[in-house]
Parts: C-alpha cells; structure tokens; sequence
C-alpha cells in the first residue's frame, strides 16, 4: 500500500470518528506513537500498526449494551480498513477490573 493511502487510513478514522456522534471520541493508544516514529524514521506512516483504538467517553449509560451499539454501529463503517478498530466507552473502564 502506498505511503499516501496509508496516511489517508488514519485521516478516514478521524473523519469518520468525528461524525460518530460519541462524546469526546480520540484516537489513541500504539497507532498515534507508531506513526510518529515512522515518519522520524522515514519509514511508511502507518508501517506496523496492527489496530486503531478509538475511546469516547459516556458517564450517563455504562452497560455493555450501549457500548456493544457503539462498536457494531461501527464495525460497517471501518469495514474496509486492512486493520481492527477498537470502540471502547473510557467511562466503563473502572467496571472492567
């Protein structure tokens, strides 16, 4: 894949996340560090990123059936990309442990 339609992955992710209508979406984790280092390494942007973790924060519903609409109404629109998208509600993280 050519370094701009790599670029053009991560630029979909955050076009799209931004018209999800999630609270306070980012685009986080591995994927942001990776990317900057490749570009300091003059390697392809997005050479090694195996996913893209895409967090928002919802205090007012913490079930698993809320967050579970977030991640299947997502799951058609990153469809294409050659990698995961993980939709996750950062409120519910406390619930987790």
């Amino acid at each position: 894949m050519a370094s701009s339609a790599r670029a053009r992955r991560s630029s979909r992710s955050c076009n799209v996340s931004a018209g999800s209508g999630r609270p306070g979406w980012y685009l986080a984790a591995g994927c942001v560090a990776q990317t900057v280092w490749n570009v300091r390494g003059s390697r392809p942007p997005e050479e090694g990123i195996r996913d893209y973790d895409l967090p928002y924060f919802e205090p007012n519903d913490l079930s698993w059936e809320a967050e579970d609409m977030a991640i299947q109404a997502a799951t058609p629109i990153f469809a294409g990309l050659p990698v995961g998208v993980e939709v996750r509600n950062e409120a519910r993280v406390h619930l987790l442990v």
